[in-house]
C-alpha cells in the first residue's frame, strides 16, 4: 500500500488580506487506485476572535491555538468532501488540502483585495487646492503610503508618456494640461513568490498662477 501524499504547492495569502466568509470546495483526486482521501482546512484568525469562527454553520472557536510571537491563532480541521462554508466577521485566512494514496492537492480558499490599501500624497513649494491636482510645469514630490509594510518596491507610470520611475517617493513634472491616470505597481520583493498589486488614480493637471506680495 502506497503511503498517503505526494508533493503539492501552496501560494500563501498575505495575512492582511483576510476574508469574512467564503464557500469553497475540496478537491477530487483521480488516480489508478481507489483512494481514501482525507481533506483538511487550516484557518488563521486574529487572536480574540476565534469564537466567531464557524465552519458549515458550526462554531469551531474552541479548536484554535496561539501562533507564538504573534497576535494570530490557527486551527487544523478535517472537512468533508464537497462544498463547505467558513466565516468569521473579523476576518480569516484559509488553506484547504488533501492527500490520497498517490496524489495530493492544496490551495488558498481566497483572499480579500479590499485590505490592500494605499494612500498618496504630493508636495509642491506652494499650496495647491484639491486632492488629486498637479501643477503644470512644476516639480512635485509624490509619495505612496501602503497599509501593508511588506510592500517595499514601487514603480510609477504617470500616464503622460514619460519613463516610469521607481521608489516610494519620486519627483515628476507634467508638461501638458489634462487628466492623466497614474498607475503604481507595488510588490513585496523580486522573488517568484512575491505579491504584486496595482494602485490607480486620476490626476488633473492645471496651470497655477502665483501672486508675489
Amino acid at each position: 500500500v502506497a503511503p498517503l501524499g505526494d508533493p503539492s504547492l501552496f501560494v500563501l495569502s498575505p495575512n492582511s488580506q483576510m476574508l469574512k466568509n467564503i464557500i469553497f470546495s475540496t478537491g477530487k483526486l483521480i488516480g489508478g487506485f481507489n483512494q481514501n482521501i482525507e481533506h483538511y482546512l487550516t484557518l488563521l484568525v486574529n487572536s480574540g476572535t476565534e469564537g466567531q469562527t464557524t465552519l458549515n454553520g458550526q462554531n469551531v472557536g474552541g479548536n484554535f491555538s496561539q501562533v507564538s510571537g504573534t497576535n494570530l491563532s490557527y486551527t487544523r480541521i478535517k472537512v468533508p468532501f464537497g462544498v463547505n462554508s467558513v466565516s468569521n466577521p473579523e476576518g480569516l485566512i484559509g488553506y484547504v488540502y488533501g492527500s490520497g494514496s498517490i496524489e495530493s492537492y492544496g490551495f488558498a480558499i481566497g483572499a480579500s483585495l479590499e485590505n490592500v490599501q494605499f494612500e498618496t500624497e504630493t508636495r509642491y513649494e506652494f499650496e495647491v487646492e484639491g486632492e488629486k491636482v498637479a501643477c503644470l510645469n512644476q516639480e512635485g514630490l509624490w509619495k505612496i503610503i501602503p497599509d501593508d509594510p511588506k510592500f517595499i518596491n514601487f514603480s510609477w507610470d504617470f500616464g503622460d508618456g514619460s519613463i516610469s520611475k521607481s521608489g516610494q517617493e519620486v519627483s515628476h513634472i507634467f508638461t501638458k494640461k489634462g487628466t492623466y491616470e497614474v498607475v503604481i505597481t507595488a510588490s513585496t520583493g523580486t522573488g517568484a513568490c512575491d505579491s504584486e498589486t496595482e494602485f490607480k488614480f486620476e490626476i488633473e493637471v492645471t496651470f497655477v498662477e502665483t501672486e508675489l506680495k
